[in-house]
């Protein structure tokens, strides 16, 4: 049931068996399963408001350093994150998959790598994820080529691997599926425009949340409490709480840090040759009717051989027909089209557009050209796995909210060996193709920057010019990070906080490392996961 302002007086307590704070994907996954069970009383604290709210999304207000500024200042934190019902499913364009096995385990030539559950743990739950994101078959490897149609083939390029996302049609939103039945369970209640202040702890349990709305606090008091809030907000919110109690034991110096992101790059562009057209409808998008006409696209990874033997992570690359990911307000205007608001203020998109006319007036260009030519041409843009950080982390700020909560400052770094992944990645692609005659391949600016980089070994970061070209698309993960070892980690295998018995975090802040896939399929199976074990506590 939704709870009305009314139904909140100044006296107002709220008690049930799980609180859950957040309700984006990962804490609406667990408010559904674990409603199933009508003896448990769930109470979800939420933020925003049903429809994208401007004052609400003001609480999100942060700063970032160097990363996380493209395509405008500040966007990782103030705007890639949607406090809204429904979170950032709100704006999402779909892409789902499985993280690989391998990413769940130790890498020796990655510091700090390996999760302490393994994929086989994991893969029941993701099964279970596929009808919650309207999906098809759990299929993500070359068996899909089966089902595509004839002319398409994984003969292409076989030293890498062939991956693949779903998509379902349209890209579903959790607040729209989701909000007739938390309106009609009896067993959930959701507060929303609730604003978390500060948890009460006692001894080792935290006994209630104190939440601000219209200016008037409210406790909520449960048996078990769950952070779900994105890997900004729950550092935040365990931050803030560490910084107004400075006396409490909790002081895990872990919060906040391990902060990853999948940064996106164009790294070289190439010409089709000899009528080699199939080439770009294999890695395409792909409707197929035989698996529900859910749409599919793949991607090419590096070997796990070449991986280890270069010592690198991760890495996943795609071949589109146009490059509007370096047109920064294609990329604002795409997000605000989906968000139906416009999130940001319009002088500065206005100023933002005028600057890209050349940029937009040769795309359009080339998306004409192609169309006529037979030489196609084409851009590869890559995705990498981050190099788990320490030093790349969120922070807070002494400059305080309305509501008394300190800011958020993201410091996100990255380690010279992401950039060793993404130069191996173009070398291997381009000597890949043009090897096979399939086309010629040439590098983007930004390869061009990282090869004639001069390296300063007493420094292990990226060049300053670097950092303002790469595209962080919200896929915040870390900061809460699961581990059985304290010194390197906040939660343990089933996501409580180490030092505190009834705490819980959900969501991608508990990523130790992040593949290259999406994040929303892995968030949704840990939250199915989550509400398994937390089944059997209450």
């Amino acid at each position: 049931m939704i709870i009305e302002t009314s139904q909140q007086n100044e006296s107002f307590i709220d008690h049930a068996d799980v609180c859950i704070i957040g309700a984006g994907p990962a804490g609406i996954t667990l408010a559904q399963k674990l409603s199933r069970n009508d003896n448990i009383k769930i109470s979800i604290i939420e933020s925003g408001d049903l429809s994208f709210n401007s004052e609400s999304q003001k609480l999100n207000l942060g700063e970032c350093l160097e990363f996380g500024n493209y395509p405008h200042q500040n966007y990782s934190i103030s705007h890639a994150r949607i406090r809204q019902f429904g979170g950032t499913s709100n704006v999402w364009a779909g892409w789902s998959g499985p993280l690989e096995q391998d990413d769940f385990n130790e890498r020796p030539w990655i510091e700090e790598t390996g999760w302490p559950i393994s994929y086989q743990d994991l893969e029941p739950f993701y099964k279970k994820s596929q009808s919650i994101l309207n999906l098809s078959k759990f299929i993500y490897d070359k068996s899909i080529y089966d089902y595509y149609p004839k002319a398409c083939s994984n003969d292409y390029l076989k030293d890498f691997k062939n991956v693949f996302w779903q998509f379902s049609e349209p890209p579903i939103k959790f607040n729209h599926k989701y909000f007739q039945f938390f309106k009609n369970k009896k067993n959930i209640k959701l507060f929303l425009q609730n604003t978390v202040t500060d948890l009460i702890k006692d001894k080792n349990q935290i006994t209630e949340v104190v939440c601000i709305k219209n200016s008037v606090k409210f406790k909520f008091k449960s048996k078990i409490f769950v952070l779900a809030c994105g890997a900004i907000e729950n550092a935040a919110i365990l931050l803030n709480f560490q910084k107004k109690n400075p006396g409490d034991k909790f002081n895990n110096f872990n919060v906040g840090k391990y902060f990853m992101e999948h940064p996106h790059c164009t790294i070289g562009y190439g010409f089709i040759k000899n009528n080699n057209n199939k080439f770009l409808s294999c890695y395409s998008k792909n409707k197929i009717k035989k698996l529900d006409n859910v749409k599919f696209l793949s991607g090419i990874v590096l070997s796990d051989k070449t991986q280890k033997e270069n010592r690198i992570t991760n890495c996943v690359s795609i071949f589109l027909p146009n490059n509007f990911l370096e047109i920064q307000s294609a990329v604002i205007l795409r997000y605000n089209l989906a968000l139906r608001a416009f999130n940001l203020n319009f002088i500065s998109f206005f100023i933002q557009l005028l600057k890209d006319i050349k940029k937009i007036y040769l795309s359009a260009f080339e998306i004409l050209k192609n169309f006529i030519s037979k030489r196609k041409k084409f851009y590869i843009i890559s995705r990498i796995e981050q190099v788990p950080n320490k030093n790349s982390r969120v922070y807070l700020s002494n400059t305080k909210n309305k509501y008394g909560n300190f800011l958020p400052i993201l410091d996100w770094q990255m380690k010279k060996q992401d950039l060793k992944t993404l130069l191996i990645n173009f070398n291997e692609i381009k000597l890949n193709l043009e090897k096979k005659n399939i086309a010629d391949v040439y590098p983007f600016d930004f390869i061009k920057k990282i090869q004639n980089e001069k390296i300063d070994k007493t420094k292990d970061e990226w060049d300053k010019n670097l950092k303002k070209e790469v595209f962080g698309v919200g896929h915040h993960m870390g900061t809460t990070r699961m581990g059985e070892d304290k010194n390197i980690s906040v939660v343990n295998s089933n996501l409580k906080v180490h030092e505190i018995d009834n705490l819980y975090c959900a969501g991608s802040s508990v990523f130790p490392t992040c593949g290259y896939i999406n994040p929303t399929l892995t968030i949704v199976a840990l939250s199915l996961r989550l509400a398994e074990h937390l089944e059997s506590k209450i």
